[in-house]
């Protein structure tokens, strides 16, 4: 096993995981934009 496997990554294998299983993947991370205001930013899968 890869031992310094980055978070994207890492990510990346447990979305395909459960893709392959068939389930729906969401993921939320706060961010901020230009502006200086705070949003959610999301990524997944249907």
């Amino acid at each position: 096993m890869n031992e310094h496997l980055s978070e994207r990554d890492f990510q990346r294998q447990v979305i395909e995981l459960a893709k392959l299983c068939g389930w729906k993947v969401a993921h939320f991370r706060p961010a901020m934009n230009r502006r200086g205001a705070w949003a959610t930013q999301r990524s997944g899968v249907k």
